[in-house]
């Protein structure tokens, strides 16, 4: 589970609710600028319409400074990285007040490469900067189906000792090596009888009962509601 301790032993807090504006979209600069509190789902519906989009598009609840101070990954990561990895600039405000913009070849390249998964310690995040793709109206998809355990298909290592950032795509051939202890997951697995069972009771445990909302509530400031995209 995630431990988020650290954001109970902050000194002080900062206002941050009204950060949720897209500042701009340039087309032309293919850059899209927007605050950290912009959601994923607002900026697309602004996006889409001008036939563009993101290689990395999140759920449409999350935003988009927790994708870039956090861990921002989505299917389309296994090609085009992170979230993160498609962003241009971050406009920073530092300890002492300097409002700073971090580009990966500027005088603050070191902060632009730390800022992502930073939890937000190194500054305050107020604007990014992120390079969009074009898109068509519509799209063709091929689904097809693979049965079993086909051969050559790569498998995630978490490697001893590293971080799951550092995680690679190995095939089974450059791993036989560790046959032992592959065959040793795979029979936790299957003795399993209820897969993900502890995470789905610690869900239930957790959740309160959903109430809909029909008038905006008054601790919501600078929303609005909308219809939920699940």
């Amino acid at each position: 589970m995630r431990n988020v301790d650290y954001k109970q032993a902050r000194h002080f807090e900062v206002y941050l609710s009204t950060f949720r504006n897209i500042l701009g979209i340039d087309k032309e600069r293919m850059i899209a600028r927007c605050e950290p509190l912009v959601s994923m789902g607002q900026i697309s519906r602004v996006s889409a319409p001008m036939n563009l989009t993101f290689v990395v598009v999140a759920e449409h609840e999350d935003l988009i400074g927790g994708l870039i101070n956090g861990y921002g990954i989505e299917g389309s990561s296994h090609i085009y990285g992170l979230f993160s990895n498609t962003d241009v600039a971050y406009e920073i405000i530092l300890a002492d007040g300097q409002l700073v913009r971090a580009t990966k070849d500027n005088e603050y390249a070191d902060l632009f490469y730390a800022i992502p998964w930073s939890q937000g310690i190194l500054g305050l995040l107020v604007a990014a900067e992120i390079k969009p793709i074009p898109i068509k109206e519509y799209m063709k998809l091929t689904y097809k189906p693979v049965m079993g355990n086909p051969k050559g298909l790569a498998q995630l290592c978490v490697w001893r000792g590293l971080s799951y950032a550092e995680a690679t795509w190995e095939k089974d051939v450059d791993i036989a090596f560790a046959q032992d202890a592959i065959d040793e997951y795979k029979a936790r697995e299957a003795a399993a009888a209820i897969q993900g069972k502890m995470v789905d009771i610690q869900r239930k445990v957790n959740r309160a009962s959903p109430k809909k909302l029909d008038e905006e509530p008054g601790w919501l400031k600078g929303g609005q509601l909308r219809d939920c995209s699940h």
